[in-house]
């Protein structure tokens, strides 16, 4: 490298097969990272130095139109809108590996870039998580990132979203752009009560204390709008 006055990282294809390349903000917060063979993924952070938002190379959009078909290809699902139709496919597009396709009809999902959110609670710990379908680029949402205000979720116990005040990035109100795929439940049982779980999930011998560990938990089945729910329960 050194005999070749390193002009060989000025090749697109070199550094594309053969670097790991990092960057990082002014406050030394990895914000891009791209290893050999792959895009890069790109993290973005809130006001306390969680990472809030990230995005790898096959999130951004990368959508295939024809007059009456669209199909997203994200994180090796496939968004089919429409019927009938030829498709005409992008250059080194392939299904395979995408599995069937999922019918969508929603608009929100289309020529969008794919970003996976997490939400804290003011102890740092996850408690939503999910993806969020919008047009706006790494710039855009960083800014969008930097204006908000409010980074902390605070459980409230009503049923408008999961239980939680829906207060840190991003704004999850409108499930065309924003879909929930994990929820969890610290601290408390009261969950139980005010979402109204079915009884099956509250245990027989009682709540025992349970301050500062998980106590439940919704995981979203993909494709569906169904959740697997999950309580959790310790000895004293």
């Amino acid at each position: 490298m050194v005999a070749d006055d390193w002009t060989m990282l000025n090749d697109p294809e070199f550094r594309d097969q053969w670097l790991f390349m990092y960057k990082y903000d002014n406050r030394r917060r990895m914000v891009a990272k791209k290893v050999p063979g792959a895009g890069e993924v790109f993290m973005i952070y809130d006001g306390f130095n969680r990472v809030v938002l990230t995005q790898d190379a096959n999130m951004r959009s990368n959508d295939i139109v024809t007059d009456d078909l669209i199909l997203n290809s994200y994180d090796k699902s496939t968004y089919l809108i429409g019927e009938g139709g030829s498709v005409t496919l992008k250059p080194n597009f392939t299904t395979e590996g995408h599995g069937a396709f999922l019918a969508s009809t929603d608009p929100a999902k289309v020529n969008a870039n794919k970003w996976m959110f997490t939400k804290y609670d003011g102890q740092n710990r996850p408690v939503i998580t999910g993806a969020l379908y919008t047009e706006g680029d790494y710039e855009e949402m960083l800014a969008a990132v930097e204006a908000h205000e409010d980074f902390t979720e605070r459980y409230d116990g009503s049923g408008d979203f999961y239980g939680y005040s829906n207060t840190a990035f991003p704004d999850a109100s409108n499930p065309g752009e924003v879909e929930v795929l994990t929820v969890t439940y610290y601290d408390s049982y009261q969950f139980l009560e005010d979402l109204s779980w079915p009884a099956q999930y509250e245990y027989a011998g009682g709540r025992p204390l349970a301050r500062g560990h998980q106590t439940g938990s919704l995981i979203k089945t993909l494709g569906t709008s169904d959740f697997l729910y999950s309580s959790v329960w310790y000895d004293a």
